[in-house]
């Protein structure tokens, strides 16, 4: 009998914590938006940084502009020659896309570091290896004005070195929400909770 009594006490204390929580916690976690005064040396008005509007080659040969996607979008930076680098990055990518596959969030917009047979395999990877085809596109812009964007558009000081292990959220506003290391399983649990935060807050 007292081990009953035990055993029901035992399970009572964490049960209490949860309902206590549920009833009256409250999640003052917030999610912060990255250069609230502009990125140094890009952004000349102080105020928030915002995804510039560069127009791009995509799936297809299509044009399109970033302004053109709308909702939460998560830019991937993938370094052809380090299989190491994007294999990870790619299950992260998946396993993001498979947490809010019934809302379809966010879009995947990504860069290869390589030529454009490095590009098209990637992208080809990419579909095999189970992205969702509607979901992502890989955006195709030259050596030099991928530099530039790495920069001035995602906040990366010393592009290219510091940018291809990295994930990157921006909101429907456009602006920068979270940077996140796409080798670190951390990084990518982050990414998904921060996330889930943003579209409850939506």
């Amino acid at each position: 009998m007292k081990k009953i009594l035990f055993l029901v006490f035992t399970l009572a204390i964490p049960a209490s914590i949860f309902i206590f929580l549920k009833y009256f916690g409250t999640n003052t976690f917030e999610v912060p938006i990255l250069f609230e005064q502009g990125i140094p040396g890009c952004d000349n008005d102080k105020q928030p940084h915002i995804v510039p509007n560069i127009e791009y080659l995509g799936k297809g040969d299509k044009s399109f502009q970033f302004h053109d996607l709308e909702g939460f979008i998560v830019y991937g930076f993938l370094d052809a020659s380090n299989p190491d680098q994007y294999n990870k990055t790619i299950v992260d990518l998946i396993q993001v896309q498979d947490s809010f596959y019934e809302k379809k969030i966010p879009y995947f917009l990504l860069f290869v570091l390589g030529n454009r047979h490095e590009r098209d395999t990637m992208e080809a990877l990419l579909e095999e290896r189970g992205m969702d085809k509607g979901y992502f596109n890989i955006a195709y812009l030259a050596k030099e004005e991928l530099i530039d964007f790495l920069r001035c558009g995602m906040g990366f000081v010393d592009a290219p070195t510091d940018a291809f292990v990295n994930l990157v959220m921006s909101d429907p506003k456009g602006r920068i929400r979270g940077v996140y290391n796409s080798l670190d399983q951390a990084g990518t649990d982050q990414l998904i909770l921060e996330l889930q935060i943003l579209k409850q807050k939506k």
